[in-house]
């Protein structure tokens, strides 16, 4: 019986070592990546202009895959324009 007592608090005092800091690369140092302004977007109806938003246009496969991720920070009035290369069904999550 104190021999289990003796293990359980040796298990205890293991488990409550102080752990270390997270490494740099962890997923929550990574560098977020700045939005790019490629140009504007207006929405109209009829002759009144409903909003301009600025767009980055993701027009290859690397940034058509990685969208909007990785962005900490996404500026109000802003949006991508996703172009492909050909007018086909596209499906994004």
């Amino acid at each position: 019986m104190r021999a289990a007592f003796v293990l359980a608090l040796a298990v205890l005092a293991v488990g409550c070592k102080e752990s270390a800091p997270a490494p740099a690369s962890s997923p929550s140092a990574e560098a977020s990546i700045p939005f790019r302004i490629d140009g504007s977007l207006s929405f109209v109806r009829g002759a009144d202009t409903l909003r301009t938003i600025d767009i980055e246009i993701a027009d290859d496969d690397s940034s058509r895959a990685r969208g909007l991720m990785q962005r900490s920070v996404i500026p109000g009035d802003t949006g991508m324009l996703f172009v492909f290369p050909r007018a086909e069904p596209q499906a994004f999550y």
